[in-house]
């Protein structure tokens, strides 16, 4: 509760850090609010496709953001397989967080066995 209360302070003061409302879903999952997190995360995804023109690449940055969140909701709720589509989805994005291959690895692995 203390973590999402301080991630809120801070969205209050830079409420269009996207990097931080991507954190904020995390902590949701982590919390057991997966649909909170889930409805978060497919607002950030449509926010990141109303992008054009010279601003692509931060779509496609934003987009590999919020795929890469998202995988993590599935994967905390164990959705395996849904999981590992949303984190290649990211990872076909330029810009995708480090963290995407080695959760997608583990998401494939898991949902094998």
């Amino acid at each position: 509760k203390q973590l999402l209360a301080t991630v809120d302070a801070k969205l209050a003061i830079t409420p269009h850090n996207v990097p931080l409302r991507a954190l904020r879903c995390e902590v949701l999952s982590s919390a057991g609010r997966w649909s909170e997190a889930r409805a978060a995360c497919d607002k950030g995804l449509g926010t990141a496709s109303l992008f054009t023109g010279d601003q692509r690449d931060t779509a496609s940055q934003q987009g590999a953001l919020w795929l890469h969140t998202l995988g993590r909701v599935l994967y905390d709720q164990s959705l395996l397989a849904e999981a590992a589509e949303k984190l290649m989805e990211a990872l076909q994005r330029s810009g995708a967080p480090q963290g995407s291959k080695p959760l997608l690895r583990l998401a494939q692995r898991l949902g094998a066995a």
